[in-house]
């Protein structure tokens, strides 16, 4: 019976799923940049908030936590298939 240590099929590396981690990385930083100048609760504000910093935290705040879960779901999907 063979090892099965020594068969390893190679998967190509699906390098859009990486771009797409490292955009939602870098939304996830502008978003917390943003909470300074918006209307809602949050422990450090500016003097002067935006009505446009609040409708562009809302409309992330709807769909960049599922999207994070995906996005990881995935790699760990991916990883352990080739395993």
């Amino acid at each position: 019976m063979a090892n099965p240590a020594a068969i390893i099929t190679s998967q190509p590396r699906l390098y859009y799923l990486d771009w797409l981690r490292v955009l939602s990385m870098l939304v996830v930083f502008f978003y917390h940049s943003n909470r300074f100048f918006n209307f809602g609760d949050w422990n450090v504000k500016n003097a002067q908030l935006s009505e446009v910093s609040t409708i562009f935290e809302n409309a992330l705040g709807v769909f960049m936590m599922p999207l994070l879960f995906i996005l990881s779901g995935a790699a760990i999907f991916y990883s352990l298939k080739s395993r």
